[in-house]
């Protein structure tokens, strides 16, 4: 796991948690970002108390972004389709990631669920790529298809 994007005290942090015995497991996170607790530091006795989630399932995105018009030019050293750049962003968007590195992390140790939905043909893009293609797209048009999505969501 890198680390070279956290600070020496959050380095510290993780590195307290896992003597603790709270380290990653199945599904987590590797690391804890400041001021958040994992959860699996919660009281036993609070999660057995706690109600049912109610899971609502959204309808996929990749429709609708489908139709954005990509940026780039056409040229052979396109290696990454744009809707795999988008979904990559925004599946790690939503799960909380705040800059590329951190998006690029995400992909790398979700990869095998995102290739259950994406082709990703040449491997997940770097840093430099997400957040260079993500500056081009039109802004316009991308929150255009971002709130019908939402909007057929709800």
């Amino acid at each position: 796991m890198k680390y070279h994007h956290l600070t020496e005290g959050e380095r510290y942090q993780i590195q307290a948690l896992n003597a603790e015995g709270f380290g990653p497991s199945a599904g987590q996170s590797r690391y804890v970002k400041k001021g958040r607790v994992p959860h699996n530091r919660q009281n036993n006795s609070q999660l057995s108390q706690s109600p049912e989630p109610i899971v609502q399932t959204l309808n996929s995105p990749q429709r609708h972004f489908a139709t954005l018009p990509d940026p780039r030019r056409i040229t052979r050293n396109k290696l990454h389709a744009l809707e795999d750049i988008v979904m990559i962003t925004l599946c790690a968007t939503l799960c909380g990631q705040e800059d590329w590195v951190g998006i690029e992390d995400f992909a790398h140790e979700h990869e095998a669920w995102l290739r259950t939905f994406l082709a990703l043909p040449n491997g997940i893009p770097s840093h430099d790529t997400l957040s260079d293609v993500m500056g081009r797209i039109d802004k316009t048009a991308f929150s255009q298809t971002f709130a019908a999505w939402v909007q057929e969501a709800l």
